[in-house]
């Protein structure tokens, strides 16, 4: 089953797994490997998914072999187990609230926490409403 995805959507998910590692405290050049991809795959002149069709996702600035093999079977089946397992265990909502300009993962996480916004489908929603109830305490992350 062969997916189709936009560049902007690989980085996306790129730009996810790295925000996650971030949260769990990985290698910080784990992370900008992932934001370097990310970068690279949104910047590209063509369709990422016609260079994984001919087998040239090594060419993507960045990419080595790990996140190659990552992206050939996001392509294959549509979903990475290993972008999944990096994700388990977060709230859905932060990876919306990163898109929040100024709203980085660890921040995003920790809204999540003390606001108990998990589901990210009304997350921008109730983000508004608990900030006009005054609901916006943040603690830190806890390590």
């Amino acid at each position: 089953m062969k997916k189709n995805l936009t560049n902007k959507e690989v980085a996306e998910i790129l730009l996810s797994v790295a925000a996650a590692y971030e949260v769990k405290g990985e290698s910080r050049f784990k992370i900008l490997a992932y934001q370097r991809v990310a970068s690279s795959v949104e910047h590209l002149n063509l369709d990422v998914i016609d260079l994984w069709e001919e087998g040239r996702l090594h060419e993507i600035p960045g990419a080595g072999a790990s996140i190659v093999q990552h992206l050939d079977e996001l392509f294959k089946t549509g979903k990475v187990r290993h972008f999944e397992e990096a994700m388990r265990g977060l709230p859905p909502a932060m990876f919306t609230f990163i898109s929040i300009p100024g709203i980085g993962p660890k921040t995003a996480f920790r809204l999540c926490r003390s606001l108990g916004i998990w589901e990210s489908k009304s997350a921008i929603l109730k983000l508004k409403k608990d900030a006009r109830l005054g609901k916006y305490a943040i603690s830190p992350v806890s390590d």
